[in-house]
């Protein structure tokens, strides 16, 4: 049985032996979403890259109100002896924090040939219904909604950033229909959320 006693400040860096440690990399940056492959999804017609949501500005005030709600209504559950709700309600406002504060990243979206990209997901042409573009709405301006046939998400909401509306509109109406379709409160609600 041997030892290795080195000095402190030996040349292996160790910081348990007094050396500085070296600087260790992250071995996969994060970036935007995966480049986008060309055999599976076809040939790309547009593409650009812009946050998925806008950064949600809520006051000192809305903050306080939703706050002492919580509180309001974990206090309630308590004094119910129902602490369950008071689980509930608490992991609600977790939740709620977490999701208003992470940090936004870039989104790659890309109208191809064979479909429509968002990021890691493909909605193939055939699996959509219909599209429409918003340009001038209060919530969503210059918003792409196309209309999936999903239970859990029916419509999927592309913001445009600096595409023309017209262009992207020529590009997917020789696939799929183009249907109105106004913004409610669910839709809202999402973006509010970051859904």
């Amino acid at each position: 049985m041997s030892f290795d006693m080195k000095t402190p400040g030996s040349a292996n860096g160790s910081p348990f032996l007094g050396g500085k440690p070296e600087p260790i990399e992250d071995p996969a940056p994060k970036t935007a979403s995966p480049p986008i492959s060309d055999r599976k999804s076809g040939k790309v017609l547009a593409q650009w890259e812009t946050l998925e949501h806008e950064p949600a500005q809520f006051g000192s005030r809305a903050v306080t109100i939703a706050i002492a709600a919580l509180i309001v209504i974990v206090a309630y559950a308590i004094y119910t002896d129902s602490p369950l709700m008071a689980i509930v309600f608490i992991l609600i406002g977790m939740v709620g924090y977490l999701s208003l504060n992470r940090p936004e990243e870039p989104v790659r979206y890309a109208v191809m040939d064979k479909g429509i990209s968002v990021g890691r997901e493909f909605y193939e042409y055939d699996d959509i219904a219909s599209f429409w573009i918003l340009e001038d709405h209060p919530d969503f301006p210059k918003h792409l909604i196309i209309r999936t046939d999903g239970l859990l998400i029916s419509h999927v909401h592309i913001p445009l950033a600096e595409q023309n509306p017209q262009a992207i509109r020529s590009l997917i109406a020789p696939f799929v229909p183009e249907q109105k379709y106004e913004p409610g409160l669910i839709d809202t609600i999402e973006r509010i959320f970051h859904i």
